[in-house]
C-alpha cells in the first residue's frame, strides 16, 4: 500500500468554491467544495479545464452545510482522507 508521502498538496484557495489541488501517486486531482457539498476528482486536474467528472479516474462527492465557506483546514483534512482512500483501493 502506497503512503500519504504519495500526497502533494500545491494549494488549497478560495471561497466559494474552497479549491484544492495537487497530485495523488503522481496523478492530478481536483478538490471543490460548494453550496452544500464537495467533490473530488483524481486522474484529471486543473490542467484539463473542458475536463469534468466523468473523465476522471476515481471520483468522490458529498454533502457539507455552507462547503462554499468550507475552513482550509477542514478541506485538507478532507483531501487526506479521500487521498487515503484512493490508495487503499
Amino acid at each position: 500500500m502506497e503512503t500519504m508521502t504519495d500526497l502533494i498538496i500545491k494549494r488549497i484557495y478560495g471561497n466559494a468554491p474552497v479549491q484544492g489541488e495537487g497530485t495523488i501517486a503522481g496523478k492530478p486531482f481536483y478538490f471543490r467544495a460548494r453550496h452544500g457539498g464537495w467533490s473530488m476528482s483524481i486522474g484529471v486536474g486543473m490542467d484539463k479545464p473542458d475536463a469534468d467528472d466523468k473523465d476522471a479516474e476515481w471520483f468522490r462527492e458529498g454533502e457539507w452545510p455552507n462547503a462554499s465557506w468550507m475552513p482550509h483546514e477542514d478541506a485538507r483534512k478532507l483531501i487526506e482522507q479521500l487521498a487515503n482512500e484512493y490508495l487503499g483501493s
